[in-house]
């Protein structure tokens, strides 16, 4: 009885392990260049935003339906980065291997960008940002393939 029990558990583990996701997706490799920032903003009305201009290249480009986006990434304290907009639809979709891309993108201090105090805390002060290139990795989420050297912000932030 305990042989059975044992080969039951084995065979379950087993069965756990063989139904893990394995991700074999193939992804683009992206490089942005040329990048010029202006920032538009008006501090007393918590309006900030920037306005990026750049040029991307993504090697291995696959065509589909919103497969490739483009943000303005903020980093954070903890070596990450995480960015908001507004509205439902993304802002930047990029439907060709090249090309030339103008977005503005809201700043986390503009007051339509509405942050947890966890996700302000954990924000760097300055305001460090870089352009990011995704592609899309699931339903609702992307792989960043490439992105800009970073850039700070002329916004003063005291915390």
């Amino acid at each position: 009885m305990k042989t059975l029990s044992s080969l039951a558990l084995a065979l379950f583990i087993a069965g756990c392990a063989s139904t893990a996701k394995n991700d074999t997706t193939k992804y683009s490799t992206a490089t942005v260049s040329n990048v010029k920032s202006e920032e538009i903003d008006n501090l007393s009305n918590r309006e900030h935003e920037f306005k990026v201009t750049f040029d991307y290249a993504i090697e291995d480009y696959e065509a589909g339906v919103n497969k490739y986006t483009c943000s303005v990434q903020f980093a954070n304290t903890d070596g990450t980065s995480t960015t908001k907009f507004v509205g439902g639809r993304y802002p930047c979709r990029l439907d060709s291997a090249q090309g030339t891309v103008t977005v503005e993108w809201p700043s986390p201090l503009d007051k339509d960008v509405i942050l947890t105090k966890k996700e302000a805390l954990k924000l760097k002060v300055p305001i460090e940002y870089f352009v990011a290139v995704h592609q899309k990795s699931g339903r609702y989420s992307t792989k960043i393939i490439g992105k800009s050297a970073s850039m700070l912000s002329q916004a003063n932030v005291i915390r």
